[in-house]
């Protein structure tokens, strides 16, 4: 009975914290650029049940394993693209195909698919936040309008300053979340460079996460957590007879 009650309260642990990403994702997803969380189930080992004597029933076979309930893996970010949506603004920006933009936060560099840049008032173009965008030179600016080219040239008129700086990271790089749709190496991954990236004006990347599959998970996680909660009370009410029984004689 304890066995099973610790196998219920594991599969609840497991299903809560499924619940919780799920539901975080279906917050962002009408966030341009942002790539989802995702996590696996998987078991504790297993206990072998052996007979006490032989280690074998009297059919001479092994009595089995025991599950002791499951957890969650390690949360990764999946990185496959969103669908691209038109926005008709000269500034937004999209990379086809793998890449990250690279903005300059305060503490440090992040990576997006976020393309929603614009031009502030010294004429710098930034992020959503304010944060320079990076060149190969570094932060851009000019003092007209500036335009980015499918190469990624970005040009104040009719010169070109410079040229995006997009990467990608080595396929085992963890990348970790920081700040919503920016992510950073999880590791001493270095990033590299991609030299003739194909940007994609007037538009800009959309959450990959879909709607559909994400309730369809909810839906699932929800009664997988409502069985386990059945389950560890059903053991709990039987071990509570049990101690009764155990009480009166």
């Amino acid at each position: 009975m304890l066995r099973g009650i610790g196998i219920g309260d594991a599969q609840l642990a497991a299903q809560g914290v499924r619940l919780e990403m799920l539901a975080s994702n279906l917050a962002q997803v009408d966030t341009p650029g942002y790539c989802q969380d995702q996590m696996s189930e998987k078991t504790f080992s297993d206990v072998l049940l052996n007979r006490i004597d032989s280690g074998i029933d009297q059919n001479h076979s092994a009595v089995g394993p025991l599950s002791l309930g499951e957890t969650m893996s390690q949360p990764s970010i999946d990185l496959s693209p969103g669908p691209i949506e038109s926005t008709g603004r000269p500034l937004d920006v999209a990379v086809a195909g793998g890449g990250f933009f690279v903005v300059q936060a305060p503490d440090g560099l992040r990576y997006t698919r976020r393309g929603a840049f614009h031009q502030n008032g010294q004429g710098q173009l930034v992020s959503l936040e304010g944060w320079p965008v990076l060149g190969q030179k570094g932060p851009m600016s000019g003092s007209t309008p500036l335009s980015i080219s499918q190469s990624g040239q970005v040009s104040s008129g009719t010169q070109v300053i410079d040229q995006l700086r997009v990467v990608t990271f080595p396929n085992n790089a963890a990348l970790v979340r920081k700040d919503g749709t920016y992510l950073v190496p999880a590791n001493t991954a270095v990033p590299q460079a991609v030299t003739t990236p194909n940007i994609l004006t007037g538009t800009l990347e959309g959450s990959n996460v879909d709607l559909s599959s994400m309730i369809t998970n909810m839906m699932a996680a929800a009664r997988s957590y409502q069985v386990a909660e059945r389950a560890v009370s059903s053991e709990d009410s039987a071990l509570g007879q049990l101690i009764d029984q155990v009480n009166v004689r």
